[in-house]
């Protein structure tokens, strides 16, 4: 019995990139003497799959007495299916005489390769990110532990009278570390403020509180101002303007003298100290201190 249909291709391999994805094309002749719909139907063998090849449009034709069609097919294999040959082929079937009128192609091989996985690289921006979070980190340690000056610390105030045969405020000593090369910068107040003399500063930058009465020195408030004796990293001393010893306005006037045993605070660049203010016996703070004369040596004592 002649066939009812022949079935060619160029190739009957079906190579596949490294994506696993390929096509071929195939020729569906009709050798009867009568126009026929047919069917295609595709036919795995082995261990190929029947869902890897699609036929790219209508699996089913209209053929002409000796007319032909061309048959596309698509094939893509899964990437985890093993390298090697899988083979399939297509079946031709007249839809009016199935049992009778068909035809199959050659077996078609599928040609797998190995699976094209792209090279991983090694990320060398992670290392890049590290060591710049390790510079920067070093950064921050070296400019906290050298960059700027270190914070003041009082150890020890003191409130002492005036030398010997002199009157006036008194002197405040003050030691430390971390004080600075340099006193914080003040301003002198306006010609019709109460205070001559003296220096005010801003915020914690200096100035001396009298807990007792809460009156401060050295703050543009006050109208008392404070003058820097001397001044080191490690000691300073102030004294007090010309407004010392006055006594401050309104209905309850105080006196700006500080007392023997008032409570003293004094703050230093957001540092702060207390102490109690203790003038040696017989002195009294802004008057004449009269201190006792050292006892002469006998003689042939120990230096």
């Amino acid at each position: 019995m002649p066939p009812a249909f022949i079935v060619t291709t160029e190739t009957n391999t079906v190579p596949l990139d490294g994506k696993r994805t390929g096509s071929c094309t195939l020729t569906v002749s009709n050798v009867m003497d009568r126009a026929v719909r047919a069917s295609l139907d595709l036919r795995p063998l082995g261990d190929a799959k029947a869902d890897w090849v699609q036929i790219d449009g209508d699996a089913h034709r209209d053929l002409a007495s000796s007319g032909s069609d061309q048959v596309k097919l698509q094939v893509a294999v899964p990437l985890d299916v093993a390298p090697g040959n899988y083979v399939f082929s297509l079946h031709v079937v007249a839809d009016d005489k199935p049992e009778e009128d068909f035809a199959q192609s050659p077996e078609l091989t599928i040609k797998v390769p190995v699976v094209d996985r792209p090279r991983k690289h090694f990320p060398w921006w992670v290392v890049a990110v590290a060591a710049a979070v390790v510079v920067l980190c070093a950064a921050v340690v070296y400019v906290v532990s050298r960059g700027g000056p270190a914070a003041p610390v009082i150890t020890s105030l003191r409130v002492t009278a005036p030398d010997l045969g002199q009157t006036g405020p008194p002197i405040l000593a003050a030691t430390g570390t971390g004080f600075g090369s340099s006193p914080p910068s003040g301003a002198t107040d306006p010609p019709q403020a109460c205070d001559l003399g003296g220096l005010d500063y801003s915020g914690n930058a200096l100035y001396l509180e009298d807990e007792k009465t809460g009156i401060t020195y050295g703050q543009s408030t006050s109208c008392l101002g404070l003058i820097i004796s001397s001044w080191s990293p490690t000691e300073l001393d102030l004294t007090f303007s010309s407004s010392y010893g006055s006594t401050t306005p309104g209905p309850n006037p105080l006196s700006t003298t500080i007392s023997e045993g008032d409570p003293i605070k004094l703050v230093l660049r957001g540092a702060s100290f207390s102490g109690v203010a203790d003038y040696p016996r017989p002195c009294l703070p802004f008057r004449l201190c009269i201190r006792p004369l050292p006892l002469p040596r006998p003689k042939g004592a120990k230096q």
